[in-house]
């Protein structure tokens, strides 16, 4: 099989080192855009071929063009941060392969690790071809992850990692052979999520009381144990940034500093108010 593999992050990295270590046909890599590019070296490094193409590219015919004459059979997506066009897509035998972080049809779109804690919907991942929308391709596989008590967004997050790689190597044989069952998404419960909703969900006024399951998600890979009412032992959950009135109270997932910091400088009134 010809596999024109887009990869970035550690999944992609570990994606192609299994890739490779199965003696599979890489003809050509896909990477980010420098600014957004992540384990890209390794992943170089890894493939090892001579077709590279940066995401920018695929918007030139001259390109699309290169890539018919490889005449891929799949393309493989691992942690791509670019929506892929039709004509890209179509140039594949089998069609393209996304690995999503979230239980689909649930928590398509951005963030799928934080969307859990704040709807109560389901965690896990999926394996899925990729179509005109975003994450609404038929299923391959597709496994659930249970959120634990003292689960972040950020703990989360490297549980999907661990489980897409797993999932991936057990259903790469039936991808390989072009035998898998596709399972269309349902349209009835899905959900879809933007970036800038989560930057919604940063801010806090420190002057309001809040209920511990609604802060459960603040800060970084800490714990957050809560009985709906305290929050306990840890200060917070996920990956994203926490805004107070001003910016010297937020930083860029570090929310659990800002909490450290009020009640070094006495702000005691404002740490009562969320609950510790």
């Amino acid at each position: 099989m010809r596999i024109f593999l887009l990869a970035n992050n550690w999944v992609g990295l570990e994606i192609a080192r299994y890739l490779k270590s199965k003696r599979e046909n890489i003809i050509a890599l896909g990477v980010h855009e420098i600014e957004k590019q992540k384990y890209t070296k390794e992943i170089i490094n890894t493939v090892k071929t001579e077709n590279i193409f940066s995401a920018g590219q695929f918007k030139l015919k001259k390109t699309l063009t290169k890539i018919k004459n490889l005449d891929p059979d799949i393309i493989i997506a691992a942690f791509w941060g670019y929506i892929l066009k039709p004509e890209l897509i179509n140039l594949t035998k089998i069609g393209c392969i996304n690995f999503h972080p979230g239980f689909l049809p649930y928590n398509r779109g951005m963030n799928p690790n934080v969307w859990p804690f704040i709807e109560s919907t389901p965690a896990g991942v999926s394996l899925h071809f990729i179509d005109k929308g975003i994450d609404t391709g038929d299923i391959i596989a597709q496994k659930k992850i249970e959120i634990e008590p003292v689960d972040t967004a950020g703990s989360l997050e490297k549980k999907t990692w661990n489980s897409l790689l797993i999932l991936f190597k057990k259903t790469w044989p039936k991808i390989k052979n072009n035998s898998v069952r596709r399972i269309a998404q349902s349209t009835s419960y899905a959900t879809y999520h933007l970036a800038k909703q989560v930057d919604e969900l940063d801010f806090i006024d420190f002057n309001k009381k809040y209920l511990a399951k609604d802060l459960c998600w603040i800060g970084n890979d800490l714990p957050c144990a809560s009985d709906g009412n305290s929050l306990y032992r840890g200060y917070g959950c996920p990956q994203r940034r926490v805004v107070g009135p001003s910016a010297v109270y937020g930083s860029y997932r570090r929310a659990f500093y800002s909490l450290a910091f009020l009640r070094l400088v006495g702000k005691w009134n404002l740490v009562a108010n969320l609950g510790f």
